[in-house]
């Protein structure tokens, strides 16, 4: 949300870059490139460069498992009354961004910081991380919720508290299409809401799903709705929605 009240949208793109769109479907669409507060690039190892019309890539222990940031996520991670940038990438790898201006002036760290879950580099399972936020188990610290590649679910729970957040290893909340036994997609995407409206949260995932028989395409791209059944890993699968 910007100082007009107006919702803006962040993503990550296949270049490997962030961008932003100001004032979202009410501004002119046009996209912006997000750089670090010294004007370069925000990748996570590897992107398009587009002054040379080439990939390029870099390679560091902070760059994580070096992909291309497929998604941008704001979120105050630090809990210091701005947005960061938590950045997940095509190899499945979580990215921190700080924010080291303000709420109203963004100046993004020049550093790529990557995340841990637990002693470990904090990866999605499967690859093509997607992550959103929200607190899954009600503990009042903001838990890290992604799809993958395969179409699953993973939860990473933020055992930390407010300004020093903690992941742990991902947990599995929704298994692969293959292993369910229904006709959804791969590419997960997930949005997190208390959809039917029974005080709890449940999963919207989105898919891609994309299969040929018989010299025909069968494809779509559903909405499946999974409602929360007790407990933080206990949901259950309902039609596309």
């Amino acid at each position: 949300m910007n100082a007009d009240g107006k919702m803006d949208i962040v993503s990550g793109c296949y270049e490997g870059f962030p961008y932003w769109i100001p004032d979202g479907f009410e501004g002119d669409g046009k996209p912006q490139m997000i750089l670090d507060k010294d004007g370069d690039y925000m990748h996570t190892g590897k992107f398009w460069d587009p002054s040379t019309k080439k990939h390029a890539e870099a390679e560091g222990p902070e760059e994580g498992p070096a992909g291309r940031a497929y998604s941008a996520l704001p979120l105050d991670w630090d809990g210091d009354g701005d947005y960061d940038l938590i950045i997940g990438n095509d190899k499945g790898g979580l990215f921190l961004r700080e924010n080291v201006g303000t709420a109203k002036a963004f100046a993004f760290s020049p550093e790529c910081e990557a995340l841990y879950a637990d002693d470990d580099l904090a990866v999605v399972p499967g690859e093509y991380a997607f992550p959103v936020a929200a607190d899954w188990d009600g503990d009042g610290q903001m838990d890290l919720i992604s799809g993958n590649k395969e179409g699953e679910v993973w939860w990473f729970r933020n055992a930390g508290k407010k300004g020093l957040p903690q992941l742990t290893k991902p947990q599995l909340l929704v298994p692969s299409s293959s292993k369910e036994g229904l006709g959804r997609g791969t590419h997960a995407q997930v949005e997190v809401c208390d959809f039917d409206g029974d005080g709890d949260l449940d999963l919207l995932v989105g898919d891609k799903y994309l299969k040929r028989e018989n010299d025909k395409w069968d494809a779509h791209g559903y909405v499946w709705l999974y409602r929360r059944n007790g407990p933080a890993k206990a949901i259950e699968a309902a039609a596309p929605k």
